[in-house]
């Protein structure tokens, strides 16, 4: 039995294809990107407002953020009753973001002609098994880069007066920091709660104390002054997650990054997609299209190419894409909240003074 290579080789079969041996083994496909999936969960994505504009095929993709700054505390009238004279009018403003679409994770790699016959007639999933390989690689590269680019949203909170930086505990001082041994839940709390956030906030941290901290909170009961640790986790707005990249490129190795979901936000571009949907090509010797992740937490798509040249099947894997922020007028310049994006960088440091 022989098959053919350009079968093999088609967008539509090679989709099948990797989702089929996703399904068989998961992990072969990629280590734990949790940053990544994070950024791209459901929690992170559906609130922002985000609207895309088609600046047509091939060329660089810009997205329109529409927002309303909210009105600066102390600019309401304290003289009661309707003079008719009107007021500021609201009005939308917006930021545009735009991708450059020789920017991003890309990689190339090629098979002998006569190499790819035989281990096709060995293995139907060869092709699959190697675009899952180079997949994996693309994943985790990418997951760098967004927590590199990510490192540098991580901006000063005015509305606290935080640096970056901010240092917190996870162990007791030796004063006992007034009976508490950890001061991490309370520091980031309060400094998202000036942030003028009640809700969840993602953590991602990549260090041993960071891990370690969490597992110990978990399995905890009360400290020596009584205080449940347990409780004090699942009460805190932080949901904790470890992506081991963190410690690169964050500006200390114990240093974790918190955002408001939405905040950061991961924009991406296909080259073979375009206003009327995705290019493809599909002959003997041209294989032109996208090739989705199978994992459902990584909802990423690829460009993909395969072309047969002087006895060989090259191969071409890549997306163009940039981490954003909020923008930077999200605030009116005499709000309180006034440069504040809703990410902020903290670091573990059990040698400096604790919260009095």
């Amino acid at each position: 039995m022989t098959y053919a290579c350009s079968e093999l080789t088609a967008c539509p079969q090679l989709q099948q294809d990797l989702n089929s041996l996703f399904g068989l083994d998961p992990q072969a496909l990629t280590e734990d990107v949790r940053f990544l999936k994070v950024v791209l969960s459901p929690q992170n994505t559906s609130n922002t407002l985000q609207r895309q504009i088609d600046s047509g095929n091939s060329k660089r993709r810009q997205v329109e953020l529409v927002y309303q700054p909210r009105l600066v505390t102390g600019s309401s009238s304290t003289t009661v009753g309707n003079t008719c004279a009107g007021g500021d009018e609201p009005c939308d403003l917006s930021e545009l973001y735009e991708i450059d679409p020789t920017r991003g994770s890309a990689i190339e790699w090629s098979i002998d002609l006569t190499l790819i016959q035989e281990a096709c007639f060995d293995d139907q999933m060869f092709v699959a098994k190697q675009v899952a390989r180079h997949m994996d690689l693309l994943t985790r590269d990418l997951d760098a880069r967004t927590v590199q680019e990510a490192a540098a949203l991580g901006g000063v909170n005015p509305a606290t007066g935080l640096d970056t930086p901010t240092s917190v505990r996870t162990m007791a001082c030796d004063d006992c920091c007034n009976g508490k041994i950890t001061d991490l839940l309370e520091v980031v709390d309060y400094a998202f709660t000036e942030m003028e956030w009640q809700s969840n906030i993602f953590g991602v941290g990549g260090s041993f104390l960071w891990k370690s901290y969490w597992k110990s909170l978990s399995l905890a009961c009360c400290n020596d002054v009584g205080e449940n640790l347990q409780a004090m986790m699942e009460a805190s707005q932080i949901v904790p997650f470890y992506d081991r990249n963190m410690a690169t490129y964050l500006t200390d190795p114990d240093a974790f990054l918190a955002w408001i979901p939405g905040a950061l936000q991961l924009l991406t571009f296909n080259a073979h997609r375009g206003a009327k949907g995705v290019i493809e090509v599909d002959d003997d010797s041209h294989k032109r299209g996208v090739i989705a992740h199978p994992n459902p937490e990584i909802p990423l798509v690829f460009d993909y190419y395969a072309e047969l040249s002087c006895n060989k099947w090259n191969f071409y894997l890549g997306l163009a894409h940039e981490l954003v922020g909020a923008p930077d007028d999200m605030f009116f310049a005499t709000d309180r909240l006034a440069g504040v994006n809703g990410v902020h960088e903290f670091v573990i440091d059990n040698d400096t003074p604790c919260q009095t």
